[in-house]
């Protein structure tokens, strides 16, 4: 069953066990019935744990995209009161923050910016630190990503391994199976 979906292997899992608590006594169901229970925990225990990975994942990517955009809008309201005073050659760009690599260049242009004119606009100190802030969390948010995505990526692989055990378990056990009704024929 190498192109076999979840559902057709938990609906064979399960026939094969109950085929087996059906006929105790036979030969094939001794030997397969425990094996079969422990792939079929294990197939759980790796869906409950792939999926929470998967969640985990999903939430520090999106807590990353919320810090990026913590970014923009600051650069945008730092913009907008560079416009108000009547700043002049400040980076008047919108960048969106999902162009990570283009508002980091923006950002650090007007951190220069900023601290060029650090003595003629009273708001720059409070922007500059506003940026430093912004910049450790989005950066620390996008490692903590990348690590939940590895952790993911490392349980999937115990999820398929999982998968694979469940193919060979049911295989093995219609091999068996075949055998014993073959003899009885």
């Amino acid at each position: 069953m190498p192109y076999s979906n979840v559902l057709e292997l938990e609906a064979c899992l399960d026939d094969c066990i109950r085929y087996c608590e059906e006929h105790p006594d036979a030969e094939y169901a001794k030997l397969f019935v425990d094996r079969l229970k422990k792939t079929r925990r294990d197939w759980y225990r790796s869906v409950e744990l792939s999926d929470e990975q998967h969640r985990r994942w999903r939430t520090e990517q999106r807590q990353g995209r919320i810090a990026w955009k913590k970014l923009a809008h600051d650069l945008r309201e730092v913009q907008r009161e560079l416009r108000r005073v009547g700043a002049i050659d400040f980076p008047n760009v919108r960048v969106m923050y999902w162009d990570e690599d283009r508002l980091l260049a923006v950002i650090e242009a007007m951190r220069g910016y900023l601290a060029e004119h650090a003595d003629d606009l009273e708001f720059a100190g409070e922007f500059l630190e506003r940026f430093d802030r912004n910049l450790g969390v989005a950066s620390s948010e996008e490692r903590e990503a990348n690590n939940a995505l590895k952790d993911y990526q490392r349980v999937v692989d115990l999820r398929r391994a999982t998968m694979n055990d469940i193919s060979a378990d049911i295989r093995e056990f219609r091999i068996a199976l075949r055998r014993a009704l073959g003899r009885l024929l």
